[in-house]
């Protein structure tokens, strides 16, 4: 889709004898207000009139008329002939807005990467009277599968290259359930938005297709299929629990048992789709011990084998089918499945849906790494977090203390560990250094390691099991001057608390690149290059800008592995390295680092991460890169690694690679530490050009890239540098102290020197 010129839209339409219906239908889609449409129909052979109308439109109308063996057939038939970079659709029943086309070109075009998006849809009668709203939300492949939640095709618009990326033109699409494909694929694949707007009507009736009962058995029969798939061994869920395809499949069928029950008498019917659900409980009984709560049929007890048995056993209900299952452990996994191939839109939007405190949190800091999303998009995610989650101070017993002494701050730093790489070596590392002017104290929600203890003055730990008021009360009675949150909105966040107050100043640091929205927290730590002069505005606190840069790491060189020769140097092919998270990928960087790959003959790339664990995630990775032309071969992927073997990993590499547009902090620091220089894009937010300021404090603005063009000129140059690589290999350590990223001990006088700021400006000194 070119930035510049407006995009072509196809939007779809198959029939069959819809004379009644189909006028409404193509006036709809004709008269939108975007101009740059082409109208597929593939008709089946209508004899009712429906041709003839379809006639009258001459050549705004693409028709296709052969008969065929339904739906599907038809379905896929008219997808294959579009030919726009985005697909819609508009059944002879349905219709769209107006504006609907518009908007979702405005929309694809702001979102790059994003695959497809769906809204809201109006309800209506076979005669297209209103009769309800349907209102859609987050697409979650669990609630999908479990037939709790599903997004309508005319409130729905895709890219046509994900689809034929996605099998559109092969052979394993099952037929007879193309919907349901493409929904799983992209639910797999894809990232999908939601948007809150309405975009077309939606007829129910009896006369659909969808209520023929031989067509929802087969479609059905399809849809066990690609259940199968889903959960094979090489599938996409192969890693999780043995009762997860059992427990979806069978919610799966109790949703299309009680549809079909709505819609026909017909015993045959009704009982094919419950002896399916008879097999499937069959299965599940081997696992009931470890299956998650359910309801079975009616009112049965909560006992997961006495469920199944009366499932196998029972004779067909006469009633629908009450089947209930706790979704929220797959969610998870399915979040951290998402996260593992670089969909953090999917991965926030299933942890959005979860509801709680903790896991709408998650969701925040895996939106940073939204491709389209911008300061304004995040803030507003930011503020509807603490609508739902803090809310009004409750009555704390423990009063606020300020007992301020500029000769000796009492500061608080807390993070639910402090056995990560960054609170190790970021934090913990100038915290060592502070004057006597400071009193640091460490609170942890876990246990603070032997090693990072002596950085402190003292150390509070075991806090994870404290409720919000209590772990108030508990800083409050300490009597901190400042408390320094380096947590963000991850596992272990008190951002609840922090919005009651537990410090007369409070501060946001570190591990969450952008505003809070909560209240009470009065300070962001950034610098000049991370949040520029204007962006303020899309933050609630008041941003304080560390000169120079607002990171320090420091690595004890004693216990680094020793730096050897750059790897081509010794005639080793080329070999670019990260070793980050994968939730950080996304098309974008796959697509420059294979142009990178593309460019340097022979070159390899090296990649590692704890989301790379699982053999699918890889698999994903390689087909990506094989799309762009990069082959397999070129490719060497390790899963989770200790510390130590990454850092000895980086002896095999002579270029690293940074993240856009959620940078790298301590992949960043690690590499330089150990003698590899990184070449970083410069993004628009707080994440994505916190690279930036980690390579001017390093003393190497020069690999810095403004766009995207010249990261690949950068990366590519460097790497064919030999002399320079050379150069840096020996010096970068000593490059880091020198320019200030590395010097732990003027890094804390300048941390010191902003908490007297802060508590100046807030007029308590």
């Amino acid at each position: 889709m070119s930035a510049s010129s407006p995009p072509l839209v196809s939007i779809l339409m198959f029939c069959r004898d819809a004379a009644p219906r189909i006028r409404t239908a193509i006036d709809s889609v004709v008269g939108q207000t975007y101009p740059h449409i082409e109208f597929i129909v593939q008709d089946g052979g209508s004899t009712d009139g429906t041709r003839d109308i379809l006639a009258e439109y001459g050549d705004r109308v693409d028709v296709v008329s052969r008969p065929d063996s339904g739906t599907n057939e038809a379905f896929l038939a008219a997808l294959r002939r579009c030919r726009g970079d985005i697909v819609g659709s508009c059944l002879a029943d349905e219709t769209l807005r107006p504006d609907a086309v518009e908007r979702a070109v405005r929309t694809f075009r702001a979102r790059e990467c994003l695959d497809a998006l769906t809204g809201d849809a109006i309800q209506t009668d076979g005669d297209g009277r209103p009769i309800g709203t349907f209102t859609g939300r987050d697409f979650d492949l669990v609630d999908y599968l479990a037939g709790d939640a599903c997004p309508y095709f005319v409130a729905s618009f895709f890219r046509r290259r994900f689809l034929v990326d996605n099998g559109l033109f092969g052979d394993d699409w099952q037929k007879e359930s193309i919907e349901f494909e493409i929904w799983t694929r992209l639910g797999t694949e894809g990232d999908v938005l939601y948007m809150p707007q309405t975009l077309g009507t939606y007829a129910l009736h009896k006369a659909q297709e969808s209520n023929n009962p031989i067509s929802v058995l087969k479609n059905l029969g399809s849809r066990v299929r690609v259940f199968r798939r889903l959960f094979a061994a090489d599938g996409f869920f192969s890693d999780f629990p043995a009762y997860a395809m059992p427990e979806l499949l069978l919610k799966h069928l109790a949703t299309h048992y009680n549809h079909l029950l709505e819609q026909t008498s017909d015993v045959r019917y009704l009982s094919h789709v419950f002896d399916l659900m008879r097999q499937v409980a069959a299965t599940l009984l081997p696992h009931a011990e470890t299956a998650p709560d359910i309801d079975g049929i009616a009112a049965s007890p909560r006992v997961h084998a006495d469920t199944y048995r009366r499932i196998v056993n029972a004779e067909r209900p006469t009633g629908p089918l009450r089947y209930h299952l706790n979704t929220r452990p797959l969610k998870r996994r399915l979040a951290d499945r998402h996260a593992a191939r670089g969909l953090a839109g999917m991965a926030s939007g299933v942890l959005r849906g979860l509801g709680d405190t903790q896991s709408e949190g998650e969701a925040l800091q895996a939106a940073l790494k939204v491709v389209w999303a911008d300061d304004a998009h995040l803030a507003d995610l930011q503020r509807r977090w603490v609508a739902r989650h803090a809310p009004p101070a409750p009555r704390l017993a423990t009063p606020l203390k300020t007992r301020t002494d500029p000769k000796r701050l009492r500061v608080g730093y807390y993070a639910i560990t402090w056995d990560a790489s960054y609170t190790r070596h970021q934090i913990a590392s100038f915290v060592r250094h502070h004057s006597e002017r400071v009193e640091a104290v460490c609170y942890g929600g876990l246990r603070v390691p032997e090693d990072v203890r002596p950085a402190f003055s003292r150390v509070a730990d075991g806090l994870q099991n404290l409720d919000d008021a209590a772990f108030a009360e508990r800083l409050r009675d300490d009597a901190l001057d400042v408390l320094v949150e380096v947590n963000g909105f991850g596992d272990g966040q008190r951002f609840r608390a922090m919005a009651w107050r537990c410090a007369p100043v409070q501060a946001s640091y570190a591990n969450h690149a952008g505003t809070t929205g909560v209240p009470n927290v009065d300070y962001i730590l950034a610098d000049a290059t991370c949040v520029p002069d204007g962006a303020e505005r899309h933050y609630s606190e008041t941003v304080h800008r560390l000169p120079g840069g607002f990171f320090c790491f420091h690595y004890d060189a004693d216990r680094l592995p020793g730096v050897v020769p750059p790897p081509s140097l010794d005639g080793a092919p080329t070999t670019f390295g990260y070793f980050g998270s994968p939730v950080k990928l996304n098309p974008v960087m796959i697509g420059l680092w294979s142009r990178i790959l593309r460019t340097v003959p022979g070159s390899r790339l090296i990649m590692g991460g704890r989301g790379l664990d699982h053999p699918d995630s890889r698999r994903h990775i390689a087909v990506k890169f094989d799309r762009l032309g990069v082959g397999a071969d070129r490719l060497i992927l390790h899963g989770g690694l200790p510390q130590r073997t990454i850092l000895e990993l980086y002896n095999r590499v002579d270029v690293s690679l940074d993240t856009w547009p959620y940078c790298g902090g301590n992949t960043i620091a690690e590499s330089l530490w150990m003698g590899v220089p990184v070449v970083t894009l410069l993004g628009d937010r707080f994440a994505a050009r916190y690279g930036a300021s980690l390579l001017q404090a390093a003393g190497l603005p020069d690999l810095i890239a403004r766009d995207r063009d010249a990261y690949v000129a950068k990366a590519v140059a460097l790497a064919e540098d030999r002399p320079r690589l050379g150069r840096l290999r020996r010096d970068l350590r000593r490059m880091v102290v020198d320019n200030g990223f590395g010097d732990a001990p003027a890094f804390a006088r300048k941390m010191e020197d902003a908490y007297l700021d802060m508590l100046s400006e807030k007029g308590l000194l």
